[in-house]
């Protein structure tokens, strides 16, 4: 956890994806390393859990996901939207909640959301196993869903944008219709 909260609301929407809002999250991730740890959580100014740096978290507990909400200082990506949609499709209970850091430590499972890590599991936090200190079953099961989706072999073909290699080295995207 780090000793550096996420940018509030009063000092600079945390909803915008701004390079100076990731400037947050790498000075806590410096602060985490600094510190043995591999990424740091960051809470918001209400001292809730907030997201990662660049990535969102995720939380389950008793069969349900929960999942900060967006008023709790988190940039609300793709990732995270899709994520949510997947794990509701799937059967398994979504919230979007603010979360406590000492819920943290009674978690079955943690893993951050977000683009570049798609399903990263968080498998010890304070020093504390996580469920078996493993991946979980249910970030194993998103992580499944969220691979086949992205590479287009998981249904939801209407999230996926189709991109047309006209030579070796370059990718036309197509322009709005």
């Amino acid at each position: 956890m780090s000793t550096r909260l996420r940018v509030s609301e009063t000092a600079m929407p945390p909803r915008a994806k701004a390079f100076s809002n990731y400037r947050n999250g790498r000075l806590a991730m410096l602060e985490a390393r600094e510190n043995g740890h591999d990424w740091p959580i960051l809470l918001n100014d209400r001292h809730q859990v907030s997201e990662g740096p660049g990535a969102c978290v995720a939380m389950v507990r008793d069969g349900v996901v929960s999942t900060p909400s967006l008023t709790s200082g988190l940039l609300g990506g793709l990732t995270r939207a899709s994520a949510l949609t997947l794990l509701a499709g799937s059967g398994i209970a979504v919230e979007e909640r603010e979360i406590d850091r000492s819920e943290l430590h009674l978690a079955d499972e943690l893993f951050f959301l977000g683009t570049a890590w798609e399903v990263l599991p968080i498998t010890a936090i304070d020093g504390l196993r996580v469920g078996d200190g493993k991946m979980g079953p249910v970030a194993s099961l998103l992580e499944q869903r969220y691979s086949a989706v992205v590479r287009g072999t998981g249904g939801h073909d209407e999230w996926l944008t189709e991109a047309k290699l006209v030579s070796p080295n370059a990718v036309v995207m197509p322009g709005p219709a």
